[in-house]
């Protein structure tokens, strides 16, 4: 089997091994998961925390659902059409009111209301450069002398592969820090982090890595990443809250992964959202980025745009331009 459909087979596997999978959707000439979704910890306004109550209330009986799965971040990006709205979606949409999707740009969509999130964030490899080395060299001496200063101020902590050692030896810990790392986000990814990892283990085989970080010899975080062909995905963190306080082990795992992306000769190494000013001082470049509701009923469709313009806020960021 060539390796390209044995990953398409396998990331099948892996959508239908989640808990929150629901089943799939005709889209065109092709078929996308879908998942259920859950809301956690709603933080903000009053009116704010109503409203996302309200809206997991719908996520729980299936009436929203999600086009790919929140488990699965930054691997499926659906090409939709920006004028046909649900129809696109054909008989598979009549079982819900609403459908989110991820998509890669700032287009308007009919029967959708858009809400912009962070950039995807992804490290474009340059065909000159061999490791990290040449990366750094090719930016601005700021930037330069401020990814090294991560690299000197570093030095006891030391990375191991994990992938191919016992889980016993490993994913507790992972999916204890896991856990630590998204207990203040919104959205839930899933109640038990631990079958999570396995499945992902268990299903990709060699196409899944974790990278575990050792200080004094104590695993004190992690980073998972997923190979698919010639580029890399960086998927899981999680971080010992002391040692991530102490030092940048955060910056540290990212140009580890950076310097094993380019010496493998991968194109591009695809970073996720969030800390998008980090990411972008260590090279990666922002992917436009928004979550789509499609919604039919017209009614729904006001309140969400209501929602959209008085309630949402787009998270702030800024961008920086490290190379010359």
């Amino acid at each position: 089997m060539p390796a390209d459909s044995r990953s398409s087979k396998n990331l099948s596997m892996l959508w239908e091994s989640l808990p929150n999978f629901a089943g799939s959707l005709d889209h065109e000439s092709s078929r996308l998961p879908i998942s259920y979704l859950e809301l956690s910890r709603p933080t903000g306004k009053y009116i704010a925390r109503i409203w996302l109550s309200a809206v997991n209330f719908f996520f729980k009986k299936g009436f929203i659902r999600v086009v790919g799965n929140t488990c699965v971040p930054g691997l499926l990006w659906p090409e939709l059409s920006p004028i046909n709205g649900m129809k696109q979606f054909e008989k598979s949409a009549s079982a819900c009111g609403a459908l989110v999707v991820n998509v890669k740009n700032h287009l308007p969509y009919r029967d959708a209301v858009s809400f912009v999130a962070e950039p995807y964030m992804v490290f474009k490899v340059r065909p000159e450069w061999n490791n990290l080395g040449d990366a750094l060299q090719a930016m601005s001496s700021k930037y330069r002398v401020r990814n090294q200063k991560v690299l000197k101020s570093t030095p006891d902590l030391e990375w191991r592969e994990l992938q191919d050692l016992p889980t016993a030896e490993w994913l507790s810990t992972c999916g204890l820090f896991l856990q630590r790392t998204l207990s203040e986000r919104t959205v839930a990814m899933t109640g038990n982090l631990n079958e999570l990892l396995w499945q992902y283990h268990r299903i990709l085989k060699d196409d899944f890595k974790v990278r575990g970080y050792y200080l004094n010899q104590n695993l004190v975080g992690f980073v998972s990443y997923v190979i698919e062909g010639s580029e890399w995905h960086a998927m899981h963190m999680g971080l010992d809250p002391t040692v991530a306080e102490s030092q940048p082990l955060y910056q540290r795992i990212f140009l580890d992964l950076i310097d094993s992306a380019v010496a493998s000769g991968a194109q591009r190494l695809y970073m996720g959202r969030t800390a998008t000013e980090i990411k972008s001082s260590m090279g990666a470049e922002a992917i436009d980025n928004q979550f789509l509701v499609f919604v039919k009923y017209p009614w729904l469709r006001f309140l969400t745009r209501l929602y959209q313009r008085w309630i949402y806020q787009s998270p702030p960021y800024t961008l920086r331009r490290p190379f010359k």
